[in-house]
């Protein structure tokens, strides 16, 4: 395709003004105020009109198509070689017949652009702004405006074609009362900003099948539950990309003034928190793209978490080697300050106990430190290691575990997380397996860990036992991993590219719950009033149900196991489906319990001493039941 040409054009105009009675000789128009003037136009256009070369291109896509095109002459740059002229051909207009599918260049030296209307505004200060439109004939442009004040006014004069400004010069004119003015106005042609752009297509074999290009350097990622977006930030560009969670699809790119050097999360999640060298802290609302200034720690931001919707826990450089501070979010004011010997490479925070945990880096043997905060007020009440000081190995990152009872680190030690400062960082075991990092799914009971041994492998781990539930071999070498209700994305580099793979749970065998479009939830445990209960293939079950009348599970349901023990009071219990919660304590308690010959259970790891079943003599058909 041939690029469009065009040539710019200054256009050089004289309006004339006339001067109005008052002061002067001359005589005002009819109906003018004395003393007044009168700036009248005539403007010839046409050269504006003419100096325009233009080329287009057209595909022709069939054999014997007809193109229609104007007068100009066309080019055949694709298609069958014989079809090729190496001169233009000239045309008059109408119509050519191809005799293969082709693209065509059509140059029209002399297409004249139609001049389709004028506005004229004039403007000065302290009086009001008016305008008039010109009468537009054979591009000659004409009008007056009466009544004018003496003196300078600022004339704007707008040219359009059909819809579309192409010309615009302004110029300071003095309006003489009784003297006739000549003005000089110089035309530029208005700039339009592009609102469409092309997209050129280079492919190839993906060399990583299954997984997706990140197609920005990956400084740092945040994932928002509630909003269910993935933000990447990619320092070098000074950009923030927005991904869906689920599909990994790039939404947007938020532009940022410059990198920081940490971000976060807001206590809400619904906001960024980015910390900066300079120690000020600002608020990004992906939203809207508006950063707004928090505060100011007044040193460098290395680390922070958001330890209530009112208060910032922040650490940087101090009089030691780390000094923490606490800020107040709807204020900027720093609450408390304390300063402690350690620096920290990785603080997270467990809104189950209200207490931050950081890692210390630069020092042998590494612990890990309990920060607690006050959620209220701000105040710093203890910081303090634990009791090991290099009895375990620890690494990065760390990872809250078990609905914020525990703490795990990347050597897959597990430390007690506990609101009493003598019962917390106590060590619990060790999950079994180290990682490069770590996603908790406490809602269906899972850890979801990539790891960096002889594979590179995912691997889905009961959260109750530890126990290994399946394995994925990764392409890659991975970095990242996060949880979503449905789905688990992981991150690995080759060859220093990054690339991602978005796992389904329900595909490796995991509870997916939270799909709306397929009607799977989590119902709640409570007193039922007697009512029936019959959940949905899918649905999630989690608590203790009582004064049901009718529990059914119908034939090729699936019902999942929430966290916790699940028990079910009701008049009768029919069970035709599958009740899957593999750690699961389950209570099934009726005098009409009922499994069907396609019945199936999945629950407890210690057999049947965990899955009360006062059978009757009713057990039906039988089904299967499988422990674990």
């Amino acid at each position: 395709m041939k690029k469009i040409i065009g040539l710019l054009v200054v256009g050089i105009l004289f309006i004339t003004f006339l001067g109005g009675c008052g002061g002067g000789s001359g005589t005002a128009p009819a109906g003018q105020t004395a003393g007044a003037g009168t700036l009248t136009f005539s403007l010839d256009l046409s050269n504006l009109a003419s100096n325009q070369q233009v080329q287009t291109a057209q595909s022709v896509d069939a054999v014997t198509t007809a193109a229609t095109v104007a007068a100009g002459s066309v080019t055949l740059i694709s298609g069958p070689a014989i079809d090729r002229p190496t001169v233009d051909a000239p045309l008059i207009g109408g119509k050519i017949i191809l005799p293969a599918p082709a693209d065509i260049t059509l140059t029209n030296p002399t297409v004249v652009t139609q001049i389709t209307s004028v506005t004229v505004n004039l403007t000065r200060e302290n009086f009001a702004p008016t305008s008039t439109e010109l009468a537009v004939s054979n591009n000659i442009a004409t009008g007056r405006i009466d009544n004018l004040d003496a003196g300078y006014w600022h004339v704007t004069v707008h040219v359009f074609s059909g819809e579309q400004e192409i010309y615009t010069g302004e110029t300071d004119s003095k309006v003489i009362a009784g003297v006739e003015v000549q003005t000089k106005v110089l035309f530029d042609p208005v700039q339009v900003n592009p609102t469409t752009g092309s997209l050129a297509f280079t492919v190839g074999l993906n060399p990583m099948p299954g997984y997706k290009t990140v197609d920005q350097q990956v400084s740092k990622i945040l994932y928002s539950e509630v909003t269910g977006k993935l933000y990447i930030l990619d320092a070098s560009a000074k950009i923030i990309g927005v991904y869906n969670a689920d599909t990994m699809i790039r939404e947007k790119d938020i532009p940022i003034s410059a990198p920081p050097l940490s971000v976060a999360l807001s206590y809400a999640k619904d906001e960024l928190l980015l910390g900066y060298p300079s120690g000020q802290i600002y608020r990004l609302d992906p939203a809207t793209e508006k950063m707004t200034l928090v505060g100011d720690i007044l040193t460098e931001v290395n680390n922070m978490v958001a330890v209530s919707d009112k208060v910032l826990l922040a650490a940087g450089k101090g009089s030691y080697d780390c000094v923490f501070k606490a800020m107040d979010t709807t204020t900027g004011q720093v609450l408390s300050s304390k300063n402690y010997w350690y620096s920290f490479g990785d603080i997270t925070f467990n809104p189950a106990n209200n207490v931050a945990y950081g890692q210390s880096v630069y020092v042998s043997p590494s612990d890990i430190h309990r920060i607690q905060v006050d959620p209220v007020t701000g105040a710093i009440a203890e910081i303090k290691d634990s009791p090991y000081h290099g009895d375990y190995y620890l690494g990065m990152p760390m990872r809250i575990i078990k609905n914020g009872t525990r703490i795990a680190v990347a050597s897959g030690a597990t430390f007690s997380s506990s609101s009493l400062s003598s019962q917390d960082l106590q060590y619990n075991g060790n999950i079994g397996y180290a990682y490069v990092d770590l996603a908790t799914d406490d809602l269906l009971g899972y850890l979801y860990l990539v790891s960096k041994t002889t594979l590179n492998k995912l691997l889905v781990i009961n959260q109750t036992n530890f126990f290994l539930e399946k394995t994925v071999e990764l392409l890659g070498e991975p970095k990242l991993v996060y949880q979503t209700p449905t789905k688990i994305i992981v991150f690995v580099t080759k060859d220093s590219a990054n690339y991602v793979k978005v796992f389904d749970k329900k595909a490796l065998g995991c509870t997916p719950v939270n799909i709306a479009e397929q009607g799977q939830k989590v119902i709640e445990g409570q007193d039922w009033g007697g009512a029936d209960l019959i959940p949905a293939d899918g649905d999630v079950l989690s608590g203790t149900f009582t004064n049901i009348n009718r529990f059914i599970v119908g034939e090729g349901v699936t019902v999942y196991l929430g966290a916790g023990d699940l028990s079910v009071q009701a008049t009768s219990i029919t069970i035709n489906g599958s009740l899957v919660g593999p750690g699961r304590n389950l209570n099934l308690i009726s005098d009409m319990l009922y499994f069907g010959p396609s019945s199936a259970l999945d629950v407890h790891s210690d057999g049947l001493g965990g899955m009360l079943l006062p059978v009757p003599s009713n057990w039906g058909a039988g089904g299967t039941i499988t422990t674990r």
